[in-house]
């Protein structure tokens, strides 16, 4: 019977993978073209290397165990886009995994088996554990190695646990702050010896990587290279209160998005904060076994707060268990409040009750169920038009640009992966901010001199810069400020891509990629 209700909790993955085993979303994220790409370099034996940059030098700010997983699917099919096919069942392999360590996870908190299963069926049809089984990116896999690492640490295996902690930090820096977590527990218990056990056992492998890192990692300084080699630059403590609220919105976001742009949605992110947040609050006095996890997400909590990005629902994956987990807690409280109530006479109130928390369950689980059939695929189909409509341009780029073409921008690892020809993206310092005051011919005359003193040769513009409905208007009026810039030299216009020569005007000394 669990066996089969497992295969009926995987199946709505399971068939979203199998009407997407092309990755529509590929690109969409940035970092996925620079996994994949990286993992041609370890299935070619090159090596773990940015092998979309120029000179591919070794990569040293993601974390190794994706790309080399991902090896293997360029082993079985080794010609992109044929890849993706192969690649999208290993971004589907981590879901049904992270559903099995959450089951176990459950086990150790004092939940009914009716608890337990709502939790588990909200997740399986949950939007972005659906979405990130369609991604080459860590989410899922660093979620797998988390919660092992917190269910083997509950059960007293403490080298399971640490070397699932191990390879959760191998494989998203998300997972860092429980390295520091669990020793401390250890430590406040008075077992000193079991705190080092795991920082033993799990060590080696981060010395290792940031060994590496250190070795390898280029100089800091001014340059394209150095962008792609550090996550430090990106906190930002006073962003603390600014990103709060969006913190806040996020976390409840997790369990409604995928659902119909209506009215009634609006209120719900919040309702699902309260109630998941105040059952943690509870547990930790009501459930021993949730402590190290609340402790690892008031760590985590704090980072993404203090990151420069706004914290998308995507960026709180790895506490989605854990408020889960709260908000089941919380719904067999008030349960057993209303039933108390029920058995005193107080029969209306206790049916107001109940009939709020099967509203909100339905609406979660009708939400969850819109996302999968109607929301994704939607989704995808949008994708594939837009990736449709940049093949022109990429099978100009295939045949006209030359093979050492140096090109700046914004999708680098998906364009050397489409084309063969190496880029970068703009560094952070340079591109345009949400309160930008210089004219765009000063900002781009800026892009063009940096990238020429790099050695860069071109310049490439496309409508997956823009949100798809404005792209054609905003790609048009981009080109028409770039033709005021006497470095940009037109090369290739369409209404979806741009591309320019990089043209210099005056004598330039190349301050080199290293």
């Amino acid at each position: 019977m669990r066996i089969l209700l497992g295969l009926l909790l995987i199946a709505p993955s399971l068939w979203l993978a199998a009407q997407s085993t092309d990755l529509p979303f590929f690109g969409r994220y940035f970092d996925d073209g620079l996994y994949l790409a990286s993992a041609q370099g370890i299935a070619e034996g090159q090596g773990y290397r940015l092998m979309s940059l120029p000179g591919a030098p070794p990569q040293v700010k993601y974390p190794p165990l994706l790309p080399a997983l991902m090896a293997a699917a360029w082993k079985a099919q080794p010609q992109f886009p044929q890849v993706l096919n192969a690649a999208s069942w290993l971004a589907w392999l981590p879901f049904p995994l992270v559903l099995g360590v959450v089951w176990a996870w459950l086990r150790a908190l004092p939940l009914s088996e009716y608890g337990r299963a709502g939790v588990m069926v909200v997740l399986a049809l949950n939007y972005h554990l659906l979405l990130s089984s369609r991604l080459v990116m860590t989410d899922l896999w660093g979620l797998v190695f988390l919660l092992a690492a917190l269910v083997a640490y509950a059960r007293g295996a403490l080298l399971p646990a640490s070397l699932a902690l191990a390879a959760g930090c191998l494989t998203r820096t998300a997972c860092l702050p429980l390295l520091l977590v669990l020793p401390a527990f250890l430590l406040w218990e008075r077992r000193r010896w079991d705190a080092a056990k795991i920082l033993l056992a799990a060590l080696p492998a981060l010395i290792w990587w940031y060994g590496r890192k250190w070795m390898l990692g280029p100089a800091p300084g001014d340059n394209f290279v150095y962008a792609y080699s550090e996550y430090g630059d990106h906190l930002q403590p006073t962003r603390l209160f600014d990103n709060l609220p969006q913190f806040v919105s996020s976390a409840g976001w997790l369990f409604v998005s995928g659902g119909p742009d209506v009215w009634w949605t609006s209120f719900l992110p919040a309702v699902f904060f309260v109630g998941g947040l105040a059952g943690i609050v509870r547990g930790w006095n009501a459930m021993p076994a949730i402590r190290p996890y609340v402790a690892f997400g008031a760590c985590y909590s704090a980072i993404v707060l203090s990151w420069r990005f706004v914290p998308e629902p995507r960026f709180l994956l790895p506490l989605l268990p854990l408020f889960a987990a709260g908000l089941a807690s919380e719904a067999e409280r008030l349960a057993s409040l209303v039933r108390a109530s029920w058995h005193k006479g107080q029969r209306g109130g206790a049916m107001v009750v109940a009939a709020v928390f099967s509203l909100l369950f339905g609406i979660a689980l009708f939400i969850g169920v819109h996302g999968c059939l109607v929301k994704l695929p939607e989704d995808f189909a949008t994708d594939r038009q837009a990736r449709g409509r940049l093949q022109p341009f990429l099978g100009w780029a295939r045949g006209n640009l030359p093979a050492d073409a140096k090109v700046v921008g914004s999708f680098d690892g998906s364009f050397y992966l489409e084309t063969g020809r190496r880029g970068a993206r703009i560094p952070d310092h340079l591109q345009m901010k949400a309160d930008e005051t210089r004219p765009l011919p000063v900002v781009f005359g800026g892009w063009a001199r940096y990238a020429l003193a790099n050695g860069f040769t071109h310049l490439v513009v496309t409508e997956a810069d823009f949100g798809l409905a404005a792209a054609p208007d905003q790609l048009a009026a981009v080109d028409r400020q770039a033709q005021r810039v006497p470095e940009l030299q037109m090369v290739f216009r369409s209404a979806q891509a741009v591309c320019y020569r990089l043209v210099s005007r005056e004598p330039v000394i190349h301050s080199g990629l290293n």
